[in-house]
């Protein structure tokens, strides 16, 4: 820049410029591509690697959930650790978008996606026989159990802390429910108080227990020892059994 006044005397003035024609280069640093991301854990780091010719200003991270629906933003980072958090709690499971976006100083941008799926905890519940119940002879223990992605193994039955049998979840409702029985031969139980426990694992690995504290009410033999006068030799009578809670079996 010069100027001149009106004494033809100049004055110059110089400034530098710099042209910056270069995209920066942004990649994603975690979490790992088709990660599977705990749902109900602490929240989710979500990092990249982002680098400039010059200068970067910020790299701004967002998320899109199962069926689209829009991108969520998860805030940006203005210096190194290129990071922010993700609060999951309370998201959707199943598949997630992740999109880092770096910005340099002269407006440049560049974008990088990440797969990843997220899953929630699943859940199951002992909904017969109920906590505190009395029962007796064979029972058919009755379980529900849910999850978004899928059970991956059998369930767990566990007995006073044993584990006494596996049993195959089978096909979940359209709704991820599934409802399945476990036969318990409670003659082969001692009489008292007993813990009965169910675990299953999704295919996350993520697990649920449940636990229904029952009474096991044995039945006690009753046998003829005679017969009245008139009965001959008894033919046609049988033994009967009571409980100790006086129920007959």
């Amino acid at each position: 820049l010069i100027a001149k006044d009106n004494f033809d005397k100049l004055g110059v003035h110089q400034i530098t410029v710099t042209v910056d024609r270069t995209d920066p280069t942004v990649s994603f640093a975690a979490p790992d591509v088709d990660a599977l991301v705990n749902g109900d854990a602490v929240p989710v780091t979500v990092a990249a690697e982002a680098s400039d010719n010059l200068a970067l200003a910020s790299v701004s991270f967002s998320a899109t959930g199962p069926g689209g629906g829009g991108s969520v933003s998860l805030g940006s980072s203005k210096q190194k650790p290129w990071q922010v958090v993700w609060p999951t709690t309370g998201l959707a499971s199943g598949s997630w978008t992740l999109e880092a976006t770096a910005l340099d100083a002269a407006g440049h941008a560049a974008k990088v996606t990440r797969a990843v799926a997220l899953d929630r905890p699943p859940t199951v519940k002992i909904t017969s026989p109920t906590a505190g119940s009395t029962v007796a002879g064979k029972v058919k223990v009755a379980i529900t159990a849910h999850d978004d992605l899928g059970l991956n193994s059998s369930v767990i039955v566990r007995l006073d802390g044993k584990e006494v049998d596996w049993v195959s979840p089978g096909e979940a409702d359209s709704q991820g429910y599934y409802d399945l029985t476990w036969t318990w031969q409670t003659t082969q139980s001692a009489y008292g108080d007993h813990s009965l426990e169910v675990e299953v694992v999704d295919s996350g690995g993520l697990k649920a227990s449940a636990q229904a504290q029952v009474k096991v009410d044995q039945p006690l033999a009753i046998k003829v020892t005679s017969c009245a006068a008139g009965f001959g030799d008894c033919v046609g009578l049988s033994e009967a059994a009571t409980s100790t809670t006086g129920k007959l079996y």
